[in-house]
């Protein structure tokens, strides 16, 4: 799971690297 987490995070940062502390699924 922590894997999964780690690279749906990676995806978000680069798609909303301004919103890597708000959740962009809220």
């Amino acid at each position: 799971m922590s894997h999964t987490d780690n690279g749906f995070r990676s995806l978000t940062l680069q798609r909303f690297p301004a919103t890597d502390d708000v959740n962009p699924l809220q």
